[in-house]
């Protein structure tokens, strides 16, 4: 029987592809995406005591909020 957390966490690794596709047709938008799915990952993997993937889901938390900031930058110098 599938749980919950079975379809919450297919949802999020769905929502991440779909950011990677937003990136490879260069919609900045796909940084507000992996943003959130970064997010996810690292309150779960804090949760289930998975530190090491903690980190990575942390450093990918940084540079998707860098990938917003870059965005507005580029925006605002048009």
């Amino acid at each position: 029987m599938i749980e919950i957390i079975d379809i919450v966490l297919w949802f999020f690794s769905l929502l991440a592809v779909y950011g990677a596709v937003l990136n490879v047709l260069k919609k900045g938008s796909c940084f507000w995406v992996w943003t959130i799915c970064n997010i996810f990952w690292l309150i779960y993997d804090i949760v289930t005591s998975q530190i090491a993937r903690a980190i990575l889901d942390f450093m990918n938390l940084v540079t998707s909020t860098w990938g917003i900031i870059a965005c507005f930058k580029k925006r605002n110098q048009k």
